[in-house]
């Protein structure tokens, strides 16, 4: 990690390294995820998972529902797996879209029919 007072870094990187907390490397991943709430009166939403490390991801949706502490499963097809993760940062995106980071708590297979 650059140190804050490293002229070349722009403003916005600069203050986006004094909030990165994350402990491992992430690596991109453009990939659709079923994101499914644990209330099964919500429905199910398709986004996009951006990165992804061991214990966690940050996905894109359309829905502004998701809060800090809120536990969902999300199962990713295209890489057959699925985790359970609780929401640790939220941030509303251009165009309306959320951008939503999660803990994941437990990843495994999914059967996928």
């Amino acid at each position: 990690m650059k140190p804050l007072a490293d002229k070349s870094l722009p403003l916005t990187d600069a203050v986006a390294l004094e909030e990165d907390r994350r402990w491992n490397e992430r690596n991109k991943l453009l990939k659709n995820v079923r994101i499914l709430q644990m209330d099964p009166s919500r429905g199910e939403e398709v986004g996009t998972v951006i990165d992804i490390s061991r214990d966690g991801l940050y996905f894109t949706a359309q829905s502004s529902e998701y809060q800090i502490g809120m536990a969902l499963r999300l199962i990713v097809p295209d890489a057959k797996t699925a985790c359970t993760c609780e929401v640790v940062r939220t941030e509303l995106l251009p165009g309306g879209r959320m951008g939503v980071g999660v803990r994941v708590f437990a990843w495994e297979s999914a059967l996928l029919q």
